[in-house]
């Protein structure tokens, strides 16, 4: 069933009639339910499989930001973080089963997000994690501030906003949040874009002071005496601590809950140091990280062999994912079973579509799984035509399955989230939010 998307504040008036889907329209509201040709088969190649999308329509100032982050508890709990792109500044927005809802976080100039982090200009907002008590923070493009649901998440008296503290008297670099965790004993560990990885026993705060723990590649080095350990440890791991590009992976590093396993990329686009194209693995929380190459690589010549995202289901499950336009060979998902042996840790080069080899073309953005574990899904973009490819082997094997979400839209996808194997939501450019519950037909 079909039902009308509501945008608020803002009236479009479409088509009465599409392909195979009819259009509501009425004051305000805007209701246009494709009914798109049902797929047979749960794997395959290209369009064959992968669901009935339909997309939910952002307001009016949003509606061309680009969407990176989205999660939710059910079908009809979510949200949603957005960054700037010629709109409104970057948000945190409710999301329901037919429409964009109220506004939770703000990064405008000047408001209480970008109070608190003590900067200048809008903030944008990155994506999202949970913490080890099942808090979900959202991500921002600044070091400085910390933002994390206390209670229902759609709820906008849930959202604390915290300023993260320093590290050696100064205030946190502007660099995007990558990754920050904690234990039970409340130790934490934080990993900012092209930084630091840093370490504290406190929760982040005004007052809270953090360490740096690792930069091999920053001058002077951290730890400072990197270079003569690395001379009696070859597999110590010089390299910057996150790949770049615009936009950034989805996933730009992984902290265990528990802070037992860290894990970031090498070789991938932008990084500076020697590392051999990987892996970098701590399981020290971050005192020392060891390199592990991947080997296969179909294309170990091109500038940015490595991956730039890695994502784990687990501290063991983890997948590293690259995929660099103009760069022939260079879409691959590496995976491995056993990441918490660190620098033992075995990887194998998971089976792609057979035309992803010869293909400059083709851009992976980020990978998520539902909570079994074993049907995940791969997002991106083949010639900024949206891609998703899906797995039902845990990883194993991918199946491009983009022609349905075509369909719906056609626009680079970011990031996605899938609450189980069926409904599933995916986000990317100018406004991107599709949603499905047939993500196996």
């Amino acid at each position: 069933m079909w039902r009308a998307v509501v945008v608020p504040g803002l009236l479009r008036v479409p088509p009465m009639k599409t392909l195979l889907g009819v259009c509501v329209l009425a004051v305000g509201v805007v209701g246009c339910g494709e009914l798109l040709p049902g797929p047979g088969g749960a794997g395959g190649g290209s369009g064959n499989g992968g669901g009935q999308w339909r997309q939910i329509e952002l307001p009016l100032g949003q509606d061309r930001n680009n969407v990176l982050g989205v999660h939710c508890s059910s079908t009809d709990k979510c949200v949603i973080a957005t960054e700037s792109s010629g709109g409104d500044p970057g948000a945190v927005f409710v999301l329901t089963p037919t429409a964009v809802g109220e506004k939770l976080l703000d990064g405008k100039y000047k408001g209480e997000v970008q109070s608190k982090a003590d900067m200048l200009g809008d903030l944008d907002f990155a994506g999202f994690d949970t913490d080890a008590d099942g808090k979900l923070i959202a991500r921002i493009d600044n070091s400085s501030v910390m933002t994390v649901a206390t209670g229902d998440f759609t709820q906008k008296s849930s959202w604390a906003i915290t300023n993260m503290g320093r590290s050696g008297g100064d205030t946190l670099p502007l660099n995007a949040t990558s990754a920050l965790q904690h234990d039970s004993a409340n130790k934490w560990v934080f990993i900012n874009r092209m930084g630091f990885v840093y370490q504290s026993n406190a929760a982040p705060g005004m007052t809270t002071e953090w360490t740096k723990v690792w930069s091999p590649t920053a001058t002077p080095s951290i730890p400072a005496d990197f270079a003569a350990q690395k001379v009696l440890e070859p597999t110590l791991c010089h390299s910057d601590v996150t790949a770049g590009g615009l936009p950034g992976a989805s996933q730009p590093a992984y902290i265990a809950k528990d802070l037992s396993v860290i894990v970031t990329v090498a070789g991938g686009l932008n990084q500076h140091g020697n590392a051999d194209p990987g892996v970098c693995i701590s399981t020290d929380r971050g005192a020392h990280f060891f390199n592990v190459a991947f080997t296969d690589l179909t294309s170990p010549d091109v500038s940015s062999p490595g991956p730039i995202g890695v994502m784990c289901t687990d501290k063991d499950n983890c997948y590293a994912y690259n995929g660099l336009q103009f760069q022939t060979g260079t879409a691959y998902i590496y995976y491995s079973t056993n990441a918490s042996a660190g620098k033992a840790s075995t990887w194998a080069k998971a089976t792609m579509p057979s035309s992803f080899a010869t293909s400059d073309q083709i851009t992976i953005q980020g990978i998520f799984f539902a909570p079994d574990k074993v049907h995940g899904w791969a997002v991106g973009n083949n010639a900024h035509k949206g891609m998703l490819l899906r797995t039902t082997d845990s990883g194993k094997t991918w199946a491009d399955v983009s022609a349905p979400v075509l369909l719906a839209k056609d626009s680079d996808l970011y990031n996605g989230f899938a609450l189980d194997k069926d409904n599933v939501w995916l986000v990317g450019r100018f406004g991107t939010v599709l949603v499905t519950n047939s993500a196996q037909q």
